[in-house]
């Protein structure tokens, strides 16, 4: 099935998605941080809690695409957070349409293979995941 959406536009529309998910619960959301091609996508603060957040979006919310560019976003968002002040990596993948299996699949493969990472999954379709380092 053909996605309904650009890849420029879905990166944007994931983004735009994953900021209001947090300003929406009470963050501050830091929508442009920094310059350059080594830069998060958001910065979100609240209390003493802050991330470096590296976003990634697909169309098809398949274990076997996902995983893989979720591996991505955490190694990037982990990059970001060492030259970040006190912030803390959070990988977030968006998919059109997102499964509770796809979920719990995000979640064990956090879970054993970056377990001091935050990490995220959102869909345009409701679902909303989070889990790991302080989420």
């Amino acid at each position: 099935m053909r996605s309904s959406y650009s890849s420029k536009n879905r990166n944007e529309n994931a983004e735009a998605l994953v900021a209001d998910l947090f300003d929406a619960n009470g963050w501050d959301v830091n929508r442009s941080p920094g310059a350059g091609n080594k830069r998060p996508d958001l910065i979100v603060k609240k209390g003493a809690q802050r991330y470096v957040v590296e976003i990634k979006a697909l169309a098809e919310g398949r274990a076997d695409r996902v995983i893989p560019l979720l591996s991505q976003a955490i190694l990037q968002a982990q990059a970001n957070a060492l030259v970040a002040d006190n912030a803390q990596p959070l990988a977030v993948i968006y998919v059109e349409n997102a499964s509770q299996s796809l979920a719990k699949q995000v979640g064990s493969f956090v879970e054993q293979y970056a377990p001091n990472v935050a990490a995220g999954l959102v869909s345009k379709n409701g679902l909303r995941y989070f889990k790991g380092a302080g989420a």
